[in-house]
């Protein structure tokens, strides 16, 4: 063969072999360009379990006691319960006199309205003539009404009665309310019993 003209054996082999790295490099870039395109974003995932409370924490430092209230008001009371009879003896005609064993010390913590709550049981011999009572507070002043009359429909009738007395404004402290009788002629014959007192201070 002539080597005068064309090209040579080991110089188109090597144009051959050049080719062929060239092409390979260019497949390479092109991959590498394509891997590099950033695709479409894809679905959001599925919520993971709700992970577990964590422990409770140490409870704080109790706070300071605050100051004490005012004291309430309250509603005072006293008994003088009288079930034995006896003869009243009407030798003063007109004149209240204490009737035994209804009289009662109320303690009062403020200044209160005080309700008197009285019964009796009265008993005529011979005439019937009516009977006063009154509440008397602190043997200074009587309650309202200042007197009750009572009076027996019949002789030698025992009967009960009660009523009701008011005195407004007591101060306070303690109160003594006694349940005082007056007859309107001497020498009458009366037996009372079953007696009671009963006093409530309320307050204003």
């Amino acid at each position: 063969m002539s080597s005068s003209s064309g090209i040579s054996r080991k110089t188109f082999v090597a144009g051959i072999i050049i080719a062929i790295v060239v092409s390979s490099l260019v497949s390479v870039t092109a991959s590498m360009e394509w891997a590099l395109v950033k695709g479409p974003r894809g679905a959001t995932g599925v919520t993971g379990a709700t992970g577990l409370t964590g422990a409770t924490g140490l409870s704080g430092a109790t706070g300071l006691t605050g100051p004490q209230g005012p004291r309430g008001l309250e509603t005072s009371y006293a008994s003088a319960p009288v079930s034995s009879y006896m003869q009243l003896n009407l030798t003063a005609p007109n004149t209240f006199v204490d009737l035994p064993g209804l009289s009662v010390t109320i303690n009062l913590n403020t200044t209160c309205n005080l309700l008197i709550l009285f019964s009796i049981g009265i008993l005529e011999l011979g005439t019937v003539q009516p009977m006063h009572f009154r509440a008397y507070i602190d043997s200074l002043i009587s309650a309202f009404p200042t007197e009750a009359e009572l009076c027996e429909e019949t002789s030698n009738l025992y009967q009960g009665f009660s009523w009701n007395f008011m005195y407004q404004g007591a101060s306070a402290g303690s109160h003594t309310i006694t349940i005082q009788y007056a007859e309107d002629i001497e020498g009458m014959t009366v037996w009372v019993g079953d007696g009671t007192l009963n006093v409530l201070g309320l307050p204003q």
